[in-house]
């Protein structure tokens, strides 16, 4: 996929340097729920700070945080999010595997997959095997958000990660 620049992935009302004010410019319609996110990520210090940096979003809600791949499923079927954030090497599992038996996410939940693989190839691979996004986890702080909200259609994918929405 072709890379935007910052003005022209800006959602509209938004500045290309970050929009309407704190938390990357987000304006939560009044009539728009949370978007309900489970965070699956394997490591406890980054799964903590994902979830810090995702809740501090005004538009973004983490309903559950499994810490092995085999506690997915039941996150997922509990919770019922609208979005899995998942790290491609959580342990309990091949996350691939996950990927591909989901077909894309479970049912059309669709799935931003998280790794610290730095390529075009990884991202194109994840989406191959039906990620509906690729972040890295290195630059999580500027694009995790963005692309949260890019899978379901409320905001445009840029900088470095890699979408197919």
């Amino acid at each position: 996929m072709p890379e935007m620049s910052p003005s022209e992935a800006a959602p509209p009302g938004a500045s290309p340097s970050g929009g309407l004010g704190a938390h990357g410019g987000v304006a939560v319609p009044a009539s728009e729920e949370p978007i309900r996110v489970v965070l699956a990520e394997g490591h406890r210090l980054l799964r903590a700070s994902l979830r810090g940096l995702l809740e501090a979003e005004p538009d973004i809600e983490v309903v559950a945080a499994p810490e092995r791949l085999d506690q997915v499923a039941a996150s997922v079927a509990e919770s019922r999010p609208d979005v899995l954030v998942l790290d491609l090497s959580m342990s309990g599992g091949a996350a691939a595997d996950l990927l591909r038996a989901s077909g894309g996410g479970h049912g059309d939940m669709p799935i931003v997959a998280l790794s610290m693989e730095n390529s075009r190839a990884f991202a194109r691979g994840a989406v191959a095997a039906g990620a509906s996004a690729h972040v890295v986890q290195e630059h999580a702080n500027g694009e995790l958000p963005a692309a949260v909200r890019a899978v379901l259609g409320r905001a445009a994918l840029a900088g470095r990660a890699r979408a197919h929405v």
